[in-house]
């Protein structure tokens, strides 16, 4: 980033503590000594002191003296200590002299003293320069660890502004906008941009740009089989481009290059296990990036992925709840559809039963009570589950009770209900129904089934019937014709009225209730009133089914002859 170009070793040493390391220094080698910034300019007062050219600011550039130790942070020059002169030899050649000759040294015996004493001497030279790189060393490793912990300081600092500004967004373009926006500001590049990925069709949209023309936001798409760079970046890489119009891989460089755009970094968004979309961050000249600039960007990159993913969740979340509100709203008007109350029907006993599935379902029931005393009775099951279905059954049941009221022939009620259905709905969208009218009077039942489970007529003495009569599924065959059946109510029968959820319940082996079940339950209860019969069978049927999920709707309908 910027502020690497301005490093100074008094960025993290303050002059004092440069000092007594200088001193330490020159009182061990006996070594005038100085440490000096990257321009070679003194920070500290030489050591011993000299005249007044050694104060700070004085004097030569490192270069012109004897030994200098480079201090490096990062690749990167912030100083020197610096030996200005030779360490002292350790003997003075004249008196050496005078001395061997009142011993009555040889000269060959002097010579070998010489060479002793000017071997220390440049023991002492190797030594004192060696200590001088050590101690270089050991104040530039200082220096990195303040400089990488200040830049940890840093990386966490930014990461918390991204979290804290991105925390809480609940409009998605917002959150992206904001993200391009704080990643420009936190790694100091000229722009960004950003896509989401579209996992089906395995394309990057472009969603977001800053400081960059809306030209470039729609210069195109870009598919992730066909580009090298966010393929790479979707798979975990972080992905350097040094020069974007150079590049074999950029699939754009012309736009590239009319943006003013020379380096990148690519950074894939990947938020546990799944891939979200691709972070590019641009600079106007060429530029390396450091580790440290790598590992930011690939942290704000987990941060913005993060906030995309919760983001869609909120508003998914609010969606579902505004669509549970709705399906609310329609099953409460759906359940007011279904008869509060059975009619009063004078020696008959009438009651209905429904229990769907889910929150909307398809079956119904109804009683219309008509002209001259008649009663009719429904009971339908339109195909499918949910909101779609519960659409249908209120357009069939509609239909149904507005041509009641029209038609006394049942098999052209039936046949306008068909007709109104087939204009309606798709083909694959039909309705079974059953309906018949009850005349109190003579007990006599006119029927027409549109392809509906028969109900069962269990006779007083013992026998079933069936009431098949009538033709196919209703909304299915605008040709469609249907018949219409008769059967006569005696004293103590039963009439039983039921949609599929009824012998189709399942165990938890799989295996359906089935229809000798029902049966049995019907000869069981006959003697009850219809509503206590309706419950008996539907506690039976749990017993069977016990905790397992009931998939269909369960609607009843009982007729008994008092």
């Amino acid at each position: 980033m910027a502020e690497q170009d301005t490093l100074q070793l008094t960025d993290f040493l303050d002059v004092a503590t440069l000092q007594l390391v200088q001193d330490r220094f020159a009182a061990v080698t006996g070594v005038r000594t100085s440490i000096r910034n990257a321009m070679g300019q003194l920070l500290t007062r030489p050591s011993p002191a000299t005249d007044a050219s050694d104060l700070p600011g004085a004097g030569p550039t490192v270069e012109a003296y004897y030994a200098a130790a480079p201090i490096e942070v990062d690749g990167r020059r912030i100083g020197s200590i610096v030996m200005e002169d030779r360490p002292r030899p350790a003997f003075v050649p004249g008196p050496v002299a005078s001395l061997a000759r009142e011993f009555r040294l040889s000269g060959s015996q002097l010579d070998r003293l010489l060479s002793c004493l000017y071997q220390s001497s440049v023991d002492r030279y190797s030594a004192a320069l060696e200590f001088l790189h050590l101690l270089a060393n050991t104040v530039a490793r200082l220096c990195y660890q303040e400089y990488q912990l200040r830049r940890r300081v840093e990386e966490l600092s930014a990461i918390y502004r991204v979290a804290n500004e991105l925390v809480g967004q609940r409009d998605l373009q917002s959150l992206l906008d904001r993200i391009t926006r704080l990643v420009c500001e936190v790694m100091h590049v000229k722009a960004a941009s950003l896509r989401l990925l579209d996992p089906e069709r395995r394309e990057l949209r472009m969603k977001s740009v800053f400081n960059l023309s809306a030209q470039y936001l729609n210069k195109g798409p870009v598919m992730v089989e066909a580009s090298r760079i966010d393929r790479a970046a979707l798979g975990g890489e972080t992905v350097y481009i040094p020069l974007l119009t150079e590049d074999p891989r950029v699939i754009y460089p012309a736009e590239m290059e009319r943006e003013g755009l020379v380096s990148a970094l690519v950074v894939g968004l990947v938020y546990r296990g799944r891939s979200v979309g691709v972070l590019r961050i641009y600079t106007g000249q060429r530029q390396e990036f450091q580790p440290v600039e790598v590992s930011l960007l690939r942290a704000v990159a987990n941060q913005a992925a993060a906030a995309i993913v919760n983001t869609e969740l909120q508003i998914e979340t609010r969606q579902a709840e505004i669509t549970q509100r709705q399906i609310e709203v329609a099953r409460d008007v759906q359940r007011r559809m279904i008869p509060g109350r059975p009619p009063q029907v004078p020696g008959y006993d009438l009651a209905g039963l429904y229990t769907p599935a889910f929150d909307l379902g398809g079956d119904f029931y109804d009683f219309i009570e008509l002209p001259d005393g008649r009663v009719g009775v429904a009971i339908a099951d339109v195909v499918g589950k949910g909101v779609a279905a519960s659409l249908m059954m209120a357009s069939v049941r509609s239909s149904l009770r507005a041509y009641a009221f029209q038609y006394r022939s049942l098999d052209e009620l039936m046949r306008y209900v068909n007709l109104s259905l087939c204009r309606d709905t798709l083909g694959s969208e039909f309705t079974t129904a059953f309906y018949g009218e009850l005349d109190p009077r003579s007990g006599r039942v006119l029927y027409c089934n549109a392809g509906h489970n028969p109900p069962l007529l269990l006779r007083a003495g013992g026998e079933f019937e069936e009431l098949s009569t009538g033709g196919t599924v209703l909304g299915a065959f605008e040709d469609a014709t249907f018949e219409v059946g008769s059967v006569n109510l005696r004293p103590g029968d039963l009439l039983l009225l039921y949609t599929d959820g009824l012998p189709d319940s399942m165990n938890f082996e799989d295996e359906p209730y089935g229809m000798d079940r029902v049966r049995a339950n019907v000869a069981h209860f006959i003697g009850q009133p219809a509503r206590q019969v309706l419950g008996n069978i539907r506690w039976e049927v749990r017993k069977y089914t016990g905790l397992t999920q009931r998939v269909d709707d369960l609607t009843m309908v009982a007729v008994r002859v008092e």
